[in-house]
């Protein structure tokens, strides 16, 4: 090709390129909601409560118990959020921010009342925990 039919060729495939570099960036992880009721548990003295509502959502997308779904990962976090409520007298909400690497592929979430964070996702630091009001 020469002159102006090269230019134009050159042109467009740098225009695609250009438009398509975000999706090539983009990183998609499946994600497995790995909290079961036993975990959702919580035992004060000798009795213990299960909560009526226990909901994960990561990156704004519910995963229900058991499930796995695809989520895109925003600027290498992901923010997994759990919401409980335990009858009409006590209910609150966390979200806690992760750092995900480019190299993974699929994450497994699961959950304690006892640990720091609360949600657990093994090889994946938590970066913040935020309260919120409900």
């Amino acid at each position: 090709m020469k002159g102006k039919k090269a230019s134009a060729y050159r042109t467009v495939l740098s225009i695609f390129f250009i438009l398509m570099t975000p999706a090539l960036l983009a990183q998609t992880v499946e994600i497995t909601n790995g909290v079961t009721k036993k975990m959702t548990k919580y035992k004060y003295f000798f009795i213990r409560y299960e909560p009526s509502v226990f909901k994960i959502t990561v990156n704004g997308k519910t995963i229900e118990q058991g499930e796995t779904e695809k989520i895109d990962v925003k600027d290498g976090k992901l923010e997994v959020r759990y919401d409980y409520e335990f009858g009409k007298h006590r209910k609150g909400a966390k979200v806690v921010t992760f750092d995900v690497p480019k190299e993974k592929e699929s994450i497994k979430i699961t959950f304690g009342w006892k640990k720091k964070n609360r949600i657990l996702i093994k090889g994946l630091k938590a970066l913040s925990v935020t309260r919120i009001e409900v």
